[in-house]
């Protein structure tokens, strides 16, 4: 799709597109024939040439991934991966927790929301991007590793050590909670969340319950159909969310009608953890003032 945007690109730069990029293809040729390494990975180069340019943004929301990263990312929404069962932050200096999973081995050992990890396997992060020190924490299946970490408060570092496991995201979960009020938790925003939460939805309402708990603390988002779906159980019309794309392109998501959850009164959990499709969801229903927000400020994405 992005060979759809190059002509427009080269006909608005053609008078100084070869000036624009002459520094950019001379350091390129210093590189290869001046660095004292004979065999560079031209691939590697061009993806961190990429990832400076959106670093150049100095937006801390937008951010590059290789192909590779891009796979990792998304295989959690799929609803397992191997691994240490945390997510995580890679838009600072430092990889940092935000939330662990339930029963996975970081909640197990006591990471934190705001753990910064500055050593893996006693080996100092400091200077390594985020993106490759969160590579380091997968692994095999009952592999051993060593997290160094830095907790505010206290002026030592800490250390765990952690036995990866195959982690399974339950994406919704929920019981019924004292004075007959409705709890439903969604761990993550996954290709299936709207049909879990329809399914125990369905399963609580038949209690008569006097009202919803929905909560979303720690859960650092997923996919954005998701979060429309989500929403429009509780919303009947009106639009949830307009995006923004370069050169005034806007498009509206508007309430998808037929939701499950119109008139049950809804409190809704956030904190420090809730990121991106978390932050659609609670929002929109803050500002068509169909439920409550309880909590703290959330990430902020």
């Amino acid at each position: 799709p992005t060979t759809n945007l190059l002509p427009s690109i080269w006909e608005k730069d053609q008078s100084n597109i070869n000036e624009l990029f002459a520094p950019y293809m001379e350091a390129w040729a210093i590189v290869h024939n001046k660095y004292i390494q004979p065999d560079l990975d031209d691939q590697l180069l061009m993806h961190e040439s990429i990832r400076g340019m959106v670093k150049g943004l100095r937006d801390a929301q937008s951010s590059y991934m290789d192909p590779d990263e891009y796979r990792r990312y998304n295989t959690p929404l799929q609803g397992e991966y191997t691994g240490i069962g945390a997510w995580v932050d890679t838009s600072g200096d430092y990889l940092t927790i935000i939330s662990t999973i339930p029963g996975s081995p970081a909640e197990q050992v006591g990471l934190q929301n705001g753990d910064m990890i500055i050593a893996v396997n006693n080996e100092d992060v400091t200077g390594k991007h985020p993106e490759l020190v969160y590579k380091d924490l997968l692994g095999p299946e009952g592999s051993q590793v060593t997290l160094t970490i830095y907790r505010e408060g206290d002026l030592d570092p800490i250390t765990f050590e952690l036995t990866r496991a195959l982690i399974s995201i339950p994406s919704v979960s929920s019981t019924l909670l004292e004075k007959n009020i409705a709890y439903i938790q969604i761990n993550q925003f996954s290709q299936d969340t709207d049909i879990e939460f329809r399914s125990v939805y369905k399963e609580l309402i038949k209690n008569q319950p006097v009202g919803l708990i929905l909560d979303l603390r720690g859960n650092v988002g997923g996919l954005l159909d998701a979060a429309i779906e989500i929403t429009s159980e509780f919303i009947p019309s009106g639009t949830i969310l307009i995006q923004e794309s370069g050169g005034g392109i806007r498009k509206e998501y508007k309430a998808n009608g037929g939701g499950l959850a119109y008139d049950i009164p809804l409190v809704i959990l956030v904190d420090g953890g809730s990121a991106s499709a978390s932050e659609i969801v609670a929002g929109a229903i803050q500002d068509f003032q169909r439920g409550t927000l309880v909590g703290t400020t959330t990430y902020g994405k």
